[in-house]
């Protein structure tokens, strides 16, 4: 979505690890994040200025990478595990919905002949 000279974007991306990740050697693991883009258009019409906010801390742990230090953080670690899965399958389950709702009303308006009265 955009307004004015601004451009707001939020993706989510999904892979599989098989290749190097930075320093990190592929572990084969389904990987899935969600990140907000924001870029400044400039007045040549290119982009200015882009900054984007990641879901970093879950992709190392899909990746491996960052787990509990200690037994004692283990339960913490898991219960946010837990809590985030749910949230991602929440937050897919309401757009996926809200896709449905505007596929419905946007085929309600074509068989109607596009006509509203």
């Amino acid at each position: 979505m955009g307004s004015g000279n601004k451009v707001i974007s939020v993706v989510e991306v999904t892979s599989k690890h098989t290749g190097d990740f930075l320093v990190i050697p592929p572990s084969g693991n389904r990987i899935s994040y969600q990140a907000v883009h924001i870029q400044r258009i400039g007045d040549d019409g290119k982009i200015a200025e882009h900054k984007s906010i990641r879901d970093d801390l879950s992709l190392m742990v899909q990746l491996g990478v960052v787990g509990p230090n200690s037994a004692q953080y283990e339960p913490l670690f898991q219960a946010w595990k837990e809590f985030k899965d749910w949230f991602d399958r929440l937050y897919l389950l309401h757009v996926r919905s809200r896709q449905m709702i505007y596929c419905n009303l946007l085929s309600a308006f074509l068989t109607e002949g596009g006509t509203k009265s």
